[in-house]
């Protein structure tokens, strides 16, 4: 998955969350779950998503700037 399929998808994923109250804790079963029943999986993806976590924290930082330039 590249940065802008992260982006996309996150934005999905928060729509279709925003009610849920246990939404912490429904990634947090996920994660834990796939840890320990695809360890070789949760290490893939935790790699691909150490390839473009630079792109990420750059985003959040240009959208954090961007939405208090808008006050």
């Amino acid at each position: 998955m590249n940065t802008q399929q992260f982006f996309t998808l996150t934005r999905e994923h928060d729509k279709t969350n925003r009610n849920n109250t246990l939404a912490q804790e429904e990634l947090q079963y996920v994660t834990v779950a796939i840890k320990s029943q695809s360890p070789n999986q949760y290490q893939s993806l935790i790699k691909e998503f150490q390839n473009i976590s630079d792109e990420v924290y750059a985003q959040q930082q240009c959208d954090t700037r961007n939405s208090k330039e808008q006050f």
